[in-house]
């Protein structure tokens, strides 16, 4: 991958992640969107465009999309063609609340092939990079399996977006599980990565919020899926995900959601 790709995305997190922590435990104005992205504010537009500037600048015939302004196509634009993929403030109701859980999530992807993704949380500076080469979290590479005793540790970002039979299941995987995670996002995905959560459920999940965590993922060693186990495709409208550190409690959660207990 083209280095300097990885350096406007980083630079492009940052610049984002400032206007973030400029806003951040302040009064804003809220707007209500939509079930699964039901809050938006100044802080995430402003966010998203000053990401957008950063990208379009330095490459003006690359494909932007965004979660909260149309698509930036250009006119010579193919299946080939590089495509940004930026949520600028995924965990917008976090955010709201004053917890410093909310990330800038960045992707580049070219067809169906995830080339870069990055998770940055700009309180701590924390900054998650992902490619087909490893994933770092603060330039220091990462794995899941880094912390081989960790404890089963089960997470999803609300029951709420659960369906009932998935929530079925999850209660199902609860029995064997140490402890339940609930709330973090996309925060979730990198501290999977570091192999310090076990395994994530995620339902109604839009391309914004996927993009970026995938080469994450999988550039640790973890897994990533559909409930089918599929592999993640570009552009859906609507994501099931699976993400876990290892085959094993993959397909553990397949198993009970096809009707098996847990043993």
């Amino acid at each position: 991958m083209d280095n300097k790709i990885k350096e406007i995305a980083v630079e492009a997190a940052r610049v984002g992640g400032e206007i973030l922590v400029q806003y951040f435990r302040s009064s804003l104005d809220v707007e209500v969107k939509s079930e699964f992205s039901p809050l938006v504010s100044k802080a995430d537009r402003e966010a998203e465009v000053a990401i957008r500037n950063t990208i379009i600048n330095a490459f003006p015939k690359h494909i932007v999309r965004g979660e909260e302004f149309d698509d930036v196509i250009p006119g010579d634009s193919d299946d080939e063609t590089i495509n940004w993929v930026i949520d600028p403030l995924d965990g917008t109701t976090a955010y709201l609340s004053g917890m410093p859980t909310f990330v800038v999530l960045i992707a580049v992807w070219q067809s169906d092939n995830p080339l870069l993704g990055i998770i940055y949380q700009p309180l701590t500076k924390d900054m998650w990079v992902g490619t087909k080469d490893g994933t770092t979290l603060n330039g220091i590479p990462i794995m899941v399996n880094d912390y081989p005793n960790q404890p089963l540790i089960l997470a999803t970002t609300s029951p709420d977006y659960l369906s009932p039979h998935t929530f079925k299941a999850f209660n199902e995987i609860q029995k064997v599980a140490s402890v339940t995670q609930f709330g973090g996002d996309g925060h979730l995905f990198g501290s999977l990565a570091c192999g310090r959560i076990s395994l994530i459920i995620e339902e109604g999940l839009k391309w914004h919020d996927v993009a970026a965590v995938v080469p994450i993922v999988l550039g640790a060693g973890g897994n990533i899926c559909s409930f089918s186990g599929d592999k993640i495709q570009p552009k859906k409208d609507s994501y099931s995900i699976i993400a876990s550190v290892s085959n094993t409690l993959t397909n553990k959660f397949q198993s009970v959601l096809r009707g098996n207990l847990v043993g």
